[in-house]
């Protein structure tokens, strides 16, 4: 096992070698710009894929609301417009005179 010394020692050589190493400022920033240079690549799409990505886009929608409205308008009504009941609310009794209590 090693002594208190030895081991302050090769802490101190340590921290010393780390200390000589020389530092490039620069790197920072050429890491950077060629990351951002290979993001610029990557997202750059040709404006031919642009317009057919937005007309196929539009085209799916129009096809979607096309498709319900004819599929909604398909199935024929069960009631005609004579069997349907009208209500008129003036003539139906008022809600609060079977809400009363019966003691009042």
């Amino acid at each position: 096992m090693k002594s208190g010394k030895e081991i302050e020692r090769m802490l101190d050589t340590y921290i010393q070698k780390e200390k000589a190493i020389e530092v490039d400022y620069f790197l920072k920033t050429r890491i950077m710009s060629k990351v951002s240079s290979l993001n610029e690549n990557k997202l750059h799409l040709p404006e031919r894929i642009k317009f057919w990505q937005i007309t196929a886009v539009a085209a799916s929608i129009v096809i979607a609301v096309t498709v319900g409205i004819s599929l909604g308008s398909s199935y024929p009504s069960s009631l005609s417009s004579s069997d349907r009941l009208v209500i008129n609310d003036t003539h139906i009794e008022n809600l609060d005179l079977f809400l009363m209590d019966e003691g009042e």
